[in-house]
């Protein structure tokens, strides 16, 4: 080696180092994320089973007569899910009626009707024209204190002769106000009077 040279091969390595030391950083920091995301989304799944699970549970309750609500009243209860606090409410709106034409009366309409009439279907089979039908509301939700809430909403319908049936549902992520809380309130306060 020569005399001006000596050292130089320190140089350069420091100098490969800082180069390569803000893209170790940008891996490792990638690497750190996706670690993180992947948390999320599992806990975000978690979170959707959950309030499925509470919708699941109201279904069946509902369909084995296990919570009994009024028209225009409304039944909640909590449950946990694998460690997820889920909180559901059931709500009654008021009957209504399908006719045999397949026009879903409500209001004073519904109630104008004889739901013991009878008429004759497309084949000319006798069958009672109009059907009541108790029409629940069902929200589930599942919360985790640093995720999105996850909101299920469905309605339910049940004939007067036939089984419970589901009629919509929709999911939804967010962070949604306390009304929901308030209402849960309100609810077991009457359940309780």
């Amino acid at each position: 080696m020569r005399q001006g040279e000596q050292g130089s091969a320190l140089v350069i390595v420091l100098m490969a180092l800082v180069l390569m030391l803000p893209l170790a950083m940008l891996l490792m920091s990638t690497a750190f994320l996706a670690q993180r995301e992947a948390g999320n989304l599992r806990d975000l799944t978690a979170l959707d089973y959950a309030a499925r699970a509470g919708f699941a549970d109201a279904h069946l309750r509902l369909a084995e007569r296990r919570i009994e609500v009024a028209p225009t009243r409304a039944s909640s209860y909590q449950t946990v899910v694998n460690g997820i606090d889920v909180r559901v409410r059931v709500e009654r709106q008021p009957d209504a009626v399908l006719g045999l034409d397949g026009r879903v009366l409500s209001g004073i309409e519904a109630r104008a009707v004889d739901v013991d009439a009878v008429g004759f279907d497309p084949t000319m089979r006798r069958v009672r024209q109009y059907r009541r039908l108790e029409v629940f509301l069902v929200e589930s939700r599942a919360d985790k204190s640093e995720l999105p809430t996850v909101r299920l909403s469905a309605v339910l319908v049940r004939a007067d002769v036939g089984p419970l049936q589901q009629a919509g549902l929709i999911v939804e992520r967010g962070y949604f106000d306390k009304r929901f809380d308030r209402g849960l309130e309100l609810a077991n306060a009457t359940r309780l009077n």
